[in-house]
C-alpha cells in the first residue's frame, strides 16, 4: 500500500503535465489558424494590389496611346490651320 501511496503524487503531476500540454496545444493551434487567416488574407489582397497595378499600367498605355494620337491631330490642325491662312 505503501507503494500506491508514493505513486499517487507522481501520476497527479504527469496528469497535470499532459493537461498544461494539452491546453498548450490547444492554443498553438488556435494561434496557428490565426496566422493562417492573417496570410491568407494578406496574400488576397497581394493579389489584388498586383491585379490593380496590371490595371493601372494598362490605363496609362491608353492613355498615352490616345495622347499621342491627339497629339497628331492637333499637329494636323495647326497644319491645315496655317494652310488656310496661307489661302485667305
Amino acid at each position: 500500500m505503501n507503494d500506491a501511496t508514493e505513486l499517487e503524487p507522481s501520476l497527479a503531476g504527469a496528469i497535470d503535465f499532459f493537461q498544461n500540454l494539452h491546453r498548450k496545444m490547444g492554443a498553438l493551434e488556435t494561434d496557428t489558424h490565426t496566422r493562417h487567416d492573417q496570410f491568407q488574407s494578406l496574400s488576397t489582397t497581394l493579389t489584388t494590389l498586383e491585379q490593380d497595378r496590371q490595371s493601372d499600367r494598362q490605363t496609362l498605355v491608353t492613355l498615352a496611346r490616345d495622347l499621342s494620337a491627339q497629339e497628331t491631330r492637333l499637329t494636323k490642325l495647326q497644319t491645315d490651320g496655317r494652310a488656310l491662312d496661307k489661302q485667305l
